[in-house]
């Protein structure tokens, strides 16, 4: 198929506003967020594997892994409704939050126990072994859950700065209607 130059400029998409919208309309809070830092939450919580490490019957060491898979895949999810809806992907970063959080919890109340059965048996070989493996867990936790409440504040920052500049031109639209 062989276009002519008038066909071209009618497929050419433009950076032209619609006349009937204001300009606020068309840039919505998502286009003021670092994407890198929900990419780097993404990254930060799908390399944190929350493995609560016992002792099986035999006396070996076992693992049970508490899975967050979902928690990184609603970051992404929120992370491709951000320029349409931006209320829903703020919620649903909030709720990978609150995910993560209640994973971690349950993590740590299991590695507590673990380590208090391991007290228990006076197996301080094992014991030490354990909370070797629980420090590694330990010691990720804390810059994930800092990570995720620079990611909440920054879509929140964005948001509000949005409904101002909103509210501040709807403001400037209603003086000049008034004025002429």
């Amino acid at each position: 198929m062989v276009l002519d130059e008038e066909d071209e400029e009618a497929m050419t998409p433009t950076d032209e506003t619609t006349p009937d919208s204001p300009a606020a309309e068309e840039e919505g809070p998502g286009a003021e967020v670092d994407r890198a830092a929900m990419s780097a939450l993404v990254r930060e919580v799908t390399a944190t594997h929350l493995i609560v490490w016992t002792i099986n019957a035999s006396g070996g060491l076992q693992s049970t892994k508490i899975n967050v898979s979902d928690v990184s895949q609603q970051i992404t999810s929120a992370v491709r409704i951000l320029d349409r809806n931006f209320d829903q992907a703020i919620q649903m970063v909030i709720t990978a939050s609150n995910s993560f959080d209640a994973a971690a919890q349950r993590w740590d109340s299991q590695a507590r126990q673990s380590e208090q059965k391991l007290r228990a048996s006076t197996n301080a070989g094992k014991l030490n072994q354990v909370k070797g493996q629980h420090n590694q867990v330990r010691t990720r936790l804390a810059p994930v859950k800092n990570i995720f409440r620079r990611v909440v504040l920054m879509l929140q920052e964005a948001d509000m700065r949005y409904r101002r500049r909103r509210a501040s031109s709807s403001e400037d639209n209603l003086e000049a209607e008034d004025e002429s």
